[in-house]
């Protein structure tokens, strides 16, 4: 049972390396360490309190003296006196399943492309390449109800790069007449409806020559790689917003956020509300 509860405080608080942690604490009458033996500046309680010192180890009594101790020596543990029975409830998952990791090839494609600078024809060409991996994800993974919600557009620009923007409405959007023709992007079912944002710039730039390669790997192929497994996981699970949600991928980043700031200057026009927003940059 005690082991259960440094499995669960492991994962809370990190404590999982307090598991290479072999030896026991002495428990004597008297302090043993060179930094007790010298005159405490504060009184500990003599209260003994009950002490777990490394993932299934017998638990101990000990004051708040010994518990400072072993601070000072470096052990970290934990006080189960007030709850002997915490993660009596928790089962340890007897094959813990590892979800399937589809982000290394898409990593792996979108930074083979020679540059993504967003007045290139590769530029151009990863762009829809993206657009069609969110559309394939969508075809395969949504539910016949988050079908019915989902909008994938492809936002044209005046350099070759487009930005993609994928559009989730929510339940109560069901209910209202669904126009595709309102904005660029219409994932909401009135212009009011505050919407959630979440965002990656897709392009990449080679700081000494626009058109030198530019994987991107990092800046930002992470970031965009990332927001489409966000994308794909919430679909997996059949996830439904109880809010307007939207996937933004945005082109010319390295231009001067030339993407994001046509997207969200239509939207300001369209008097859409922003509830929050989060971008990898």
């Amino acid at each position: 049972m005690l082991q259960s509860v440094w499995a669960i405080l492991s994962q809370i608080v990190g404590l999982a390396t307090i598991g290479g942690l072999s030896g026991q604490l002495p428990v004597e009458n008297g302090l043993s360490s060179e930094l007790l033996q010298k005159e405490a500046p504060l009184a500990f309680s003599d209260e003994l309190r009950l002490v777990q010192l490394s993932p299934g180890s017998k638990p101990q009594w000990m004051t708040d003296k010994q518990k400072f101790e072993a601070k000072a020596q470096g052990i970290d543990f934990v006080d189960i006196t007030d709850a002997p029975h915490l993660g009596s409830l928790y089962k340890k998952p007897a094959s813990p399943t590892r979800p399937p990791t589809p982000a290394r090839p898409s990593s792996a494609h979108l930074t083979s492309y020679f540059t993504r600078y967003y007045n290139s024809d590769t530029g151009k060409e990863s762009s829809e390449w993206l657009y069609s991996k969110i559309l394939a994800y969508t075809d395969e993974l949504a539910s016949e109800e988050q079908a019915s919600m989902i909008n994938v557009n492809l936002v044209d620009h005046a350099f070759k790069q487009h930005s993609i923007v994928s559009g989730v409405r929510h339940r109560l959007a069901l209910e209202n007449k669904w126009r595709p023709d309102r904005s660029i992007c219409a994932s909401s079912s009135a212009p009011s409806d505050p919407i959630t944002v979440m965002g990656a710039h897709l392009d990449s730039i080679n700081r000494t020559d626009p058109y030198g390669r530019a994987p991107g790997a990092g800046d930002d192929g992470s970031g965009t790689v990332t927001l489409l497994e966000t994308y794909r996981g919430l679909l997996a699970a059949g996830y439904v917003p109880v809010s307007p949600l939207e996937f933004h991928f945005y082109a010319g980043e390295e231009g001067g956020l030339l993407g994001s700031s046509a997207i969200v200057n239509d939207y300001e026009k369209a008097h859409k509300v922003f509830v929050a927003c989060c971008s990898s940059t």
